[in-house]
């Protein structure tokens, strides 16, 4: 299934007529979080829990906010983080979703994190991989979800890209062997000096470092 994602066309400039570096950032992170957010949406999920309405919900005006974290797996995998997640659940409130990215709709997901599952998404945003997680790390950074100061991770990983990188000049790697083979057949004499002596430089042990 197919998810229509935006793309920025113009960069932020400034009055000036110079590149606006921050703003263009903030604004690049917001466009992620909103395509995030709609490739998530167009995925196929499981809530495992949620917190259980209250009458007092709506009197809460201490300004948090319930966070939603979704955990990347592959079938039922990554009990621990459950029951991590789980155990912080009770003092900080939040849903959980489980994206199972060996399904076939969530084939985005799979090409991604593929070789690196279990990974969790605090909100629409990359939080961590999953062997990083301890209680003390999800206690905190729900808290901070929670109170709107949460700070995405900037470790995420993309094996599609990572694999497109090691593709790139596959086709030219023959013609560069050729070309070095072909130019070091003949090497080159060391060249002599107007006495006739090697230069010291081309002689053994000569280097010092």
């Amino acid at each position: 299934r197919s998810v229509p994602i935006k793309t920025s066309k113009h960069l932020n400039m400034s009055e000036d007529g110079e590149l606006d570096f921050m703003s263009t950032l903030r604004k690049y992170a917001e466009l992620n979080k909103k395509n995030n957010q709609k490739r998530i949406d167009a995925s196929a999920y499981t809530v495992l829990y949620s917190p259980e309405p209250s009458d007092d919900d709506d009197d809460n005006d201490d300004g948090k906010t319930n966070p939603v974290v979704t955990l990347f797996t592959k079938e039922t995998g990554a009990n621990d983080i459950v029951q991590i997640l789980q155990a912080a659940h009770e003092d900080i409130p939040h849903t959980l979703r489980i994206i199972d990215v060996a399904h076939s709709q969530n084939t985005y997901f799979f090409d991604r994190y593929k070789y690196d599952v279990p990974i969790l998404h605090m909100g629409n945003q990359y939080w961590t991989k999953g062997c990083n997680l301890t209680p003390n790390t999800a206690a905190l950074s729900l808290h901070m979800s929670a109170t709107g100061f949460f700070q995405p991770g900037r470790d995420e990983p993309n094996a599609a890209e990572m694999e497109r990188q090691m593709n790139i000049g596959q086709p030219n790697d023959s013609k560069e062997t050729a070309i070095t083979t072909t130019t070091t057949e003949a090497p080159k004499s060391p060249r002599r000096s107007r006495s006739g002596d090697f230069q010291k430089q081309m002689m053994p042990g000569s280097c010092r470092v």
